[in-house]
């Protein structure tokens, strides 16, 4: 899936990497998952886009994660999308992942002890914001009361507090307020759509955005070698110390999805969505081509 439909036009005009979506029917197949990322770079590359231009957005399944990291070590760089823990955060750091992409709509419980959270996690909301009246719901202090700030808040700093090159850029945003709140979150970027920047235009902007904008990494040029630390390295983190989500096909990482049935069904509902997507858009295609 494109994240631009029409990003031949749009490439002229951007600096940065253009994004790919792997299909969500790969997404619990490392092979698979590597042979589709593959095929959209050399798509972009039979365009006229480098490989350096590229990032391949592919969902943080243990499977997959496993293929983020061989993909890195070919220099084709990836984001870790369908997040919504610490050790999927932490298992794309260890992969060399250029980002990860946590959904604030979409939220989870995350494996970190008090008192960095206190429950409860449960009952939080879901993707299907974007496609269901009645999902999405307002809160009154955003950044203190959704119940996705605090986990990509730990994500942040522990990034910070490990030295890590993965970038933060949270995604799944419905208002400019969830902005500014993810703001003083202080990620890296954010996934915004049209309407959201149309809301933030007339949107009264609060005292921190005053602050001298954050560096935009400079030390993460186009051509930069994958970020990250090589999978044997063990992390200085509560509850991650030592673990090495990669090795033996990520089971550290599969045994944190078992441990954590909120973050496994909301990875499951995600893909499901992704696929429904993906096939109403072929049918879209093949309806076109018969005209």
């Amino acid at each position: 899936m494109w994240e631009c439909p029409r990003w031949i036009e749009v490439y002229p005009h951007i600096t940065g990497r253009v994004h790919a979506q792997t299909s969500p029917s790969t997404a619990y197949s490392t092979e698979a998952t590597i042979q589709h990322a593959k095929k959209l770079v050399a798509l972009f590359e039979t365009n006229g886009i480098p490989k350096s231009r590229v990032c391949i957005k592919i969902p943080a399944t243990p499977e997959s994660i496993v293929a983020c990291n061989y993909l890195e070590r070919l220099g084709i760089r990836t984001l870790a999308t369908c997040l919504f823990s610490v050790p999927q955060a932490m298992a794309a750091h260890q992969a060399g992942c250029l980002y990860v992409a946590p959904y604030f709509n979409g939220s989870a419980p995350f494996l970190l002890p008090p008192p960095i959270l206190t429950p409860p996690y449960r009952n939080l909301k879901e993707l299907r914001v974007h496609f269901e009246p009645g999902v999405w719901k307002e809160y009154g202090d955003t950044a203190r009361e959704h119940p996705m700030a605090p986990v990509i808040g730990a994500i942040v700093q522990l990034y910070k507090g490990i030295g890590a090159r993965t970038l933060v850029m949270p995604a799944s945003i419905v208002t400019a307020k969830e902005v500014l709140a993810l703001v003083s979150l202080k990620p890296d970027h954010l996934t915004l759509s049209g309407a959201v920047l149309d809301q933030l235009a007339t949107a009264e902007s609060p005292a921190f955005l005053d602050e001298d904008p954050k560096p935009h990494h400079p030390e993460l040029p186009l051509e930069s070698d994958p970020a990250g630390t090589k999978p044997t390295e063990p992390v200085n983190e509560p509850n991650v110390t030592g673990i090495n989500f990669l090795e033996n096909g990520a089971a550290a990482l599969r045994e944190a999805f078992a441990a954590d049935a909120e973050t496994s069904r909301k990875m499951a509902d995600a893909l499901k969505i992704f696929g429904e997507m993906e096939e109403k858009t072929k049918e879209l295609l093949r309806a076109a081509l018969k005209a």
